[in-house]
């Protein structure tokens, strides 16, 4: 029996969030106190709002952007480092694995957040990702797509990143539409908030109402314009 309810649990923790770029997709909730000088960003297309609005909250940043499905890059902004790569899990002429990104552009660092939306890739990307290298993220804002299609795959990889990460938001992405299983209307795309253990003292569910007033919006205003709280 598929177990979307558990794998998706959020958990109690002690930030403040806040949004970071447009109210709509490319926008994503965050805890402020993560918002730190070690950005890495996987998927870009030409939307870049998140990424201004988190420049505008640190006074220098090391920021590295990854996508290899765009010719150009949406800003001039020198603090930008963009890389003509996609993310797998190893690295050859067109991608790029995680283990390869922390040892080539943040060598030594301990903290790492990651911001990530690449249209099914994500299941791929950890699939390699170290220990070491996963307990250095900070703060994971990652987009999940087709779970109804891909359920092992989401299965996965969440029961992987929680073994150093824990949730604390989710935000359904409307524009990816919905399904129904045992009687529940379920988002098929998530947009998901994790931060690090260390932070988090006492693992306590949190029955939060989403959504949030004010933090989430709805991704595409054109389809379906609701958000379930699951």
């Amino acid at each position: 029996m598929k177990d979307y309810k558990n794998l998706l649990q959020l958990y109690k923790h002690p930030f403040t969030l806040v949004r970071l770029g447009r109210t709509m997709d490319g926008g994503y909730v965050v805890p402020k106190e993560l918002i730190g000088k070690n950005l890495l960003s996987c998927g870009i297309s030409n939307e870049i709002s998140f990424e201004e609005d988190y420049l505008k909250n640190v006074n220098k940043t090391n920021v590295h952007c990854f996508d290899g499905t765009i010719n150009e890059f949406p800003s001039k902004n020198v603090q930008y480092n963009w890389h003509k790569l996609n993310i797998g899990s190893s690295t050859n002429n067109n991608e790029i694995s995680i283990n390869d990104i922390f040892e080539k552009c943040f060598t030594d660092e301990k903290e790492v957040f990651i911001k990530m939306d690449i249209e099914g890739s994500e299941y791929l990307a950890f699939t390699t990702i170290s220990d070491e290298n996963l307990s250095k993220i900070t703060c994971l804002i990652i987009e999940v797509h087709w779970i109804d299609n891909q359920y092992e795959d989401f299965e996965k990889l969440i029961n992987k990143l929680t073994t150093k990460l824990v949730l604390i938001h989710k935000h359904d992405n409307n524009n990816g539409r919905y399904f129904e299983y045992e009687g529940k209307t379920i988002p098929k795309v998530h947009e998901l908030t994790f931060v690090n253990k260390k932070y988090i003292e006492v693992l306590e569910k949190n029955p939060i109402k989403l959504p949030i007033e004010n933090l989430d919006f709805v991704n595409d205003p054109y389809n379906e314009s609701k958000i379930i709280d699951y």
